[in-house]
């Protein structure tokens, strides 16, 4: 059965390599976007999923990631794919520091005071309009290759990231990690009760969930090269993420 398994996770993955010979343009787009879904998805499980704490707000970590990909082009001089990974660095640590305090609440007011963090941060972008564009927007630098080519190079970064992503799901699932946060989605208190350190476990799974999520966000702002407030900080996307993951 795994062997089966294997066979067809292998044969679906080459059709998702050489789709783009025999598909161009619209449909491209449509599932490169499909792609970026599954990559939030899949990083909002880390948290929600294991261990059961629902991080409505969690696509601030996408908005971070693109404004900083967008700053560190613009502003310093950067190529894309530095900005894109000091982007999900940065998420990481603003998740880390966030978690010391906001982690320590649960259910509900965990949920809102995520959402508050989502409201304030983008509420930071708005006003800082001399650095960041404000609500004006900022535009990045057009890509220097034939736009198909460039179409299809995110593409196969989305759907390498996806794989990543889904990779790092499978192995927190089978490791000591995952056991813990499981524990503690079931019965935090009791999980406490028998050794486990709830608090790093939840600050290093949010931390992961920020760093996937963060590198999305600035593939995505290379990608559209233009991002304003209302669109990387957009709540609906962190619903649409917590019903796909259902």
């Amino acid at each position: 059965m795994k062997r089966k398994l294997w066979i067809i996770g292998v044969l679906v993955g080459i059709g998702f390599i050489s789709l783009p010979l025999f598909i161009e343009g619209y449909w491209i787009r449509v599932i490169t976007s499909i792609f970026m879904y599954g990559i939030i998805t899949a990083a909002l499980n880390i948290i929600a999923g294991y261990a059961g704490y629902a991080a409505f707000g969690n696509i601030v970590f996408f908005g971070i990631g693109a404004y900083t990909t967008a700053m560190l082009m613009l502003r310093v001089g950067f190529y894309w794919w530095v900005g894109v990974i000091v982007g999900g660095i940065l998420a990481a640590i603003y998740a880390i520091l966030l978690g010391m305090p906001i982690l320590r609440l649960r259910g509900h007011y965990f949920a809102i005071a995520t959402l508050g963090i989502n409201r304030a941060t983008e509420q930071i972008a708005l006003d800082w309009g001399s650095f960041t564009g404000g609500g004006k927007g900022i535009t990045l630098p057009l890509p220097k290759m034939e736009i198909q080519n460039f179409y299809a190079m995110i593409y196969f970064i989305m759907f390498g990231l996806l794989l990543l992503t889904v990779l790092t799901n499978f192995l927190i699932s089978r490791s000591r990690l995952g056991y813990a946060l499981r524990a503690i989605r079931d019965n935090e208190d009791a999980a406490e009760a028998s050794g486990i350190l709830a608090p790093s476990c939840k600050i290093i799974a949010w931390a992961i969930s920020a760093f996937f999520t963060g590198l999305t966000g600035g593939v995505f702002a290379y990608w559209f090269s233009f991002i304003e407030p209302a669109t990387v900080f957009d709540i609906m996307i962190a619903v649409k993420a917590f019903v796909m993951m259902m």
